[in-house]
């Protein structure tokens, strides 16, 4: 009996430490950045040109509420700069998703219509039926081995389009970045699009120079082809915090951020 209630003091003490939220004030809870320190009093400062850091991710669990918080400021004396705060949509190889990787443009498949070396920035496919006179949208990108029930999504091979150009049903398009690898004629391709949207803690902001709270919350999966900032996208096996300090790049800002912390609910 002795040893049943010692074990059963050993679960709950075991379950009260996972319910503890995790504190992220050390160097090396976030990924490198020779602009990014944290001193002796667990501040983190974000100096020099614009700097995009993550924590180390983590594993999301299914059903699982992940409540944020850290608070922020402009180290006083200096330049304010914009900053961005959320998260990022995590592969299992700990792959981070953009927009382009899970936002698919509605009735824009396609197939390519001729081979495509590797390194060619020239890529010619069928015309879309989303295509109109407008042209190319400036957020669109091309995803290849798509299919229609768009169960590639994620789909990771994503390139930005830099121009389009109409020949009868066909549309040659030049990419902005050159191919990775072979493309054949016949390939299942789709325009899907960039966009934000994983910022639920701050976008866009000039933070002061008093120190303020910033708290979001993320649960559930999105839906298919969304990107919500309070879900994880669809596809997402892990996740991390994103902070982006300075992002216009303006000389001499700093930020700087404590008391970072993840608390997994149920």
């Amino acid at each position: 009996m002795k040893k049943f209630f010692a074990a059963v003091v050993a679960m709950l003490c075991t379950v009260s430490v996972w319910a503890e939220p995790t504190v992220l004030n050390r160097r090396s809870d976030w990924s490198k950045h020779k602009f990014l320190s944290v001193n002796n009093d667990g501040i983190m400062e974000f100096r020099g040109g614009r700097v995009d850091v993550f924590s180390t991710p983590f594993t999301i669990e299914p059903g699982k509420t992940y409540k944020f918080s850290m608070e922020v400021r402009t180290k006083p004396g200096t330049v304010s700069g914009v900053a961005y705060i959320g998260n990022w949509s995590m592969t299992e190889k700990n792959f981070r998703l953009l927009p382009e990787h899970v936002l698919a443009v509605a009735d824009s498949d396609s197939t390519v219509v001729a081979d495509a070396a590797a390194g060619s920035k020239i890529v010619v496919i069928r015309k879309p039926a989303c295509w109109s006179d407008k042209g190319l949208h400036r957020t669109w990108t091309l995803a290849f081995n798509t299919r229609p029930d768009r169960s590639d999504l994620p789909n990771v091979s994503s390139i930005g389009i830099a121009k389009a150009e109409v020949n009868g049903d066909q549309l040659t398009l030049t990419l902005r970045n050159p191919l990775k690898s072979a493309v054949k004629a016949g390939t299942n391709v789709r325009f899907n699009r960039a966009s934000s949207g994983m910022y639920g803690g701050l976008s866009n902001v000039r933070v002061g120079e008093e120190w303020q709270l910033v708290a979001w919350t993320v649960a559930g999966v999105a839906a298919e082809s969304t990107n919500p900032a309070d879900k994880w996208w669809n596809g997402a096996a892990k996740g991390a915090i994103r902070i982006i300090a300075n992002y216009k790049h303006e000389k001499n800002a700093i930020l700087q951020v404590r008391n970072v912390t993840m608390e997994v609910v149920e």
